[in-house]
Protein backbone atom coordinates (compact mmCIF):
# COMPACT_ATOMS: atom_id res chain seq x y z
CA UNK A 1 0.00 0.00 0.00
CA UNK A 2 1.24 3.52 -1.23
CA UNK A 3 1.34 6.83 1.82
CA UNK A 4 -0.16 9.64 -0.15
CA UNK A 5 2.88 11.94 -0.93
CA UNK A 6 3.26 15.31 -2.62
CA UNK A 7 5.90 16.58 -5.22
CA UNK A 8 6.64 19.59 -6.69
CA UNK A 9 7.70 20.38 -10.04
CA UNK A 10 9.53 23.07 -10.82
CA UNK A 11 10.84 24.86 -14.07
CA UNK A 12 14.82 25.82 -14.16
CA UNK A 13 15.20 28.05 -17.25
CA UNK A 14 18.87 28.60 -18.47
CA UNK A 15 18.41 31.61 -21.04
CA UNK A 16 21.60 32.08 -22.47
CA UNK A 17 23.25 28.45 -21.46
CA UNK A 18 26.24 29.04 -23.74
CA UNK A 19 27.57 31.40 -20.71
CA UNK A 20 27.45 28.92 -18.12
CA UNK A 21 30.55 27.75 -16.73
CA UNK A 22 31.18 24.11 -17.27
CA UNK A 23 28.08 22.28 -17.85
CA UNK A 24 25.72 24.66 -16.52
CA UNK A 25 25.27 22.03 -13.89
CA UNK A 26 24.61 23.58 -10.73
CA UNK A 27 24.19 27.37 -9.39
CA UNK A 28 28.26 27.36 -9.45
CA UNK A 29 28.19 27.16 -12.96
CA UNK A 30 26.02 29.94 -13.58
CA UNK A 31 26.81 33.70 -14.18
CA UNK A 32 24.36 36.20 -14.83
CA UNK A 33 24.73 36.35 -18.35
CA UNK A 34 22.84 32.97 -18.31
CA UNK A 35 20.24 34.92 -17.28
CA UNK A 36 18.60 31.66 -14.91
CA UNK A 37 15.56 31.24 -13.17
CA UNK A 38 13.80 28.75 -11.16
CA UNK A 39 10.93 28.33 -10.59
CA UNK A 40 7.32 26.87 -9.23
CA UNK A 41 6.06 24.39 -12.34
CA UNK A 42 3.10 22.74 -10.24
CA UNK A 43 2.31 20.18 -7.28
CA UNK A 44 0.10 17.70 -6.33
CA UNK A 45 -0.70 14.19 -4.38
CA UNK A 46 0.75 10.69 -5.48
CA UNK A 47 -1.72 8.71 -4.40
CA UNK A 48 -2.80 5.48 -2.92
CA UNK A 49 -2.39 3.76 -5.90
CA UNK A 50 1.13 5.40 -6.44
CA UNK A 51 0.03 7.46 -9.11
CA UNK A 52 -0.12 11.30 -9.76
CA UNK A 53 -0.57 13.45 -13.04
CA UNK A 54 0.62 17.19 -12.92
CA UNK A 55 0.51 19.48 -15.59
CA UNK A 56 1.82 23.09 -16.50
CA UNK A 57 3.02 25.63 -19.15
CA UNK A 58 4.86 28.58 -19.44
CA UNK A 59 4.96 31.34 -21.48
CA UNK A 60 7.81 33.55 -22.91
CA UNK A 61 8.17 36.50 -20.44
CA UNK A 62 5.96 34.53 -17.55
CA UNK A 63 7.82 34.66 -13.81
CA UNK A 64 5.94 34.20 -10.70
CA UNK A 65 5.07 36.98 -8.76
CA UNK A 66 4.90 35.03 -5.44
CA UNK A 67 8.27 34.95 -3.80
CA UNK A 68 7.93 31.37 -2.08
CA UNK A 69 7.67 30.19 -5.49
CA UNK A 70 11.29 30.97 -6.66
CA UNK A 71 13.63 28.92 -5.69
CA UNK A 72 16.53 31.56 -7.95
CA UNK A 73 17.34 34.09 -8.29
CA UNK A 74 17.28 35.21 -4.84
CA UNK A 75 16.95 38.51 -5.82
CA UNK A 76 13.76 37.69 -7.69
CA UNK A 77 14.92 39.66 -10.35
CA UNK A 78 14.60 37.48 -13.60
CA UNK A 79 12.99 37.73 -16.91
CA UNK A 80 11.92 34.17 -17.05
CA UNK A 81 11.55 32.63 -20.11
CA UNK A 82 13.00 34.37 -23.31
CA UNK A 83 12.88 32.35 -26.21
CA UNK A 84 11.68 28.62 -25.75
CA UNK A 85 13.54 27.26 -28.36
CA UNK A 86 17.04 28.92 -27.41
CA UNK A 87 16.60 28.71 -23.23
CA UNK A 88 17.89 25.18 -21.94
CA UNK A 89 15.12 23.72 -19.77
CA UNK A 90 15.44 21.49 -17.25
CA UNK A 91 11.80 20.17 -14.77
CA UNK A 92 12.73 19.10 -11.66
CA UNK A 93 10.76 16.89 -9.99
CA UNK A 94 10.61 17.63 -5.68
CA UNK A 95 9.50 15.00 -3.55
CA UNK A 96 8.16 16.67 -0.23
CA UNK A 97 6.97 13.61 1.60
CA UNK A 98 3.95 12.37 3.47
CA UNK A 99 1.34 14.60 4.01
CA UNK A 100 1.43 16.89 6.99
CA UNK A 101 -1.64 18.10 8.11
CA UNK A 102 -2.51 22.05 7.72
CA UNK A 103 0.63 22.04 5.25
CA UNK A 104 -0.65 20.73 2.58
CA UNK A 105 -0.59 23.90 0.41
CA UNK A 106 2.33 25.11 1.59
CA UNK A 107 4.07 21.08 0.05
CA UNK A 108 2.49 21.47 -2.92
CA UNK A 109 3.20 25.18 -4.25
CA UNK A 110 7.00 26.29 -2.40
CA UNK A 111 10.47 24.80 -2.89
CA UNK A 112 10.52 23.95 1.10
CA UNK A 113 7.11 23.56 2.20
CA UNK A 114 7.20 21.06 4.63
CA UNK A 115 11.13 19.85 4.72
CA UNK A 116 11.59 21.00 7.99
CA UNK A 117 10.14 17.96 8.82
CA UNK A 118 9.88 15.43 6.42
CA UNK A 119 13.09 14.58 4.50
CA UNK A 120 12.55 16.80 0.71
CA UNK A 121 14.55 16.55 -2.65
CA UNK A 122 14.97 16.44 -5.76
CA UNK A 123 14.15 12.83 -7.14
CA UNK A 124 13.83 13.12 -11.14
CA UNK A 125 15.00 16.11 -13.66
CA UNK A 126 14.16 15.80 -17.21
CA UNK A 127 16.47 17.92 -19.56
CA UNK A 128 15.34 19.81 -22.50
CA UNK A 129 18.61 21.22 -24.56
CA UNK A 130 18.16 24.43 -26.96
CA UNK A 131 15.54 23.89 -30.09
CA UNK A 132 16.55 25.66 -33.30
CA UNK A 133 13.38 27.69 -34.55
CA UNK A 134 14.15 27.10 -37.84
CA UNK A 135 14.67 22.73 -36.79
CA UNK A 136 10.88 23.50 -35.52
CA UNK A 137 7.43 24.77 -37.27
CA UNK A 138 5.94 26.36 -34.60
CA UNK A 139 4.41 29.72 -34.61
CA UNK A 140 5.69 32.29 -32.56
CA UNK A 141 5.53 33.20 -29.54
CA UNK A 142 5.58 29.58 -28.12
CA UNK A 143 4.57 28.32 -25.11
CA UNK A 144 5.61 25.10 -23.29
CA UNK A 145 3.50 22.39 -22.49
CA UNK A 146 4.33 20.28 -20.00
CA UNK A 147 2.35 16.60 -19.03
CA UNK A 148 3.92 14.36 -15.90
CA UNK A 149 2.04 11.39 -15.21
CA UNK A 150 4.10 10.46 -12.04
CA UNK A 151 4.52 6.68 -11.70
CA UNK A 152 5.32 6.74 -7.92
CA UNK A 153 8.79 7.24 -8.72
CA UNK A 154 8.79 7.25 -12.02
CA UNK A 155 7.33 9.60 -14.49
CA UNK A 156 6.15 10.19 -18.29
CA UNK A 157 7.13 13.22 -19.78
CA UNK A 158 6.14 15.08 -22.73
CA UNK A 159 7.32 18.55 -24.24
CA UNK A 160 5.12 20.09 -26.54
CA UNK A 161 4.93 22.84 -29.25
CA UNK A 162 2.04 22.50 -30.51
CA UNK A 163 -0.55 19.46 -30.00
CA UNK A 164 0.84 17.46 -32.63
CA UNK A 165 4.48 17.74 -32.37
CA UNK A 166 6.09 15.74 -29.90
CA UNK A 167 9.71 16.75 -29.30
CA UNK A 168 10.35 14.09 -26.08
CA UNK A 169 8.98 11.56 -24.26
CA UNK A 170 10.55 9.12 -21.48
CA UNK A 171 8.66 6.61 -19.85
CA UNK A 172 9.67 4.05 -16.31
CA UNK A 173 8.38 1.04 -15.42
CA UNK A 174 5.19 1.72 -12.61
CA UNK A 175 6.65 1.17 -9.32
CA UNK A 176 5.50 -1.86 -7.54
CA UNK A 177 3.62 -1.42 -3.85
CA UNK A 178 5.27 -3.27 -1.09
CA UNK A 179 2.96 -6.50 0.30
Amino acid sequence: MFHLVLNTIWWSILNNPEFCIGSCGGLEDLTPEVDPAIFFATGGIIGDDGMGQFSASLNEGDFPTNPAQVAFPFDLQSNGLVDSFEALIILAVRFHGEIIPGLEEEQTTTHQGGCSINNCQDIQVALFEPVSASAVSVPEPSTLNFLITAFGAGWLLKRKTQPSKLLFRQKRAKAKPNR
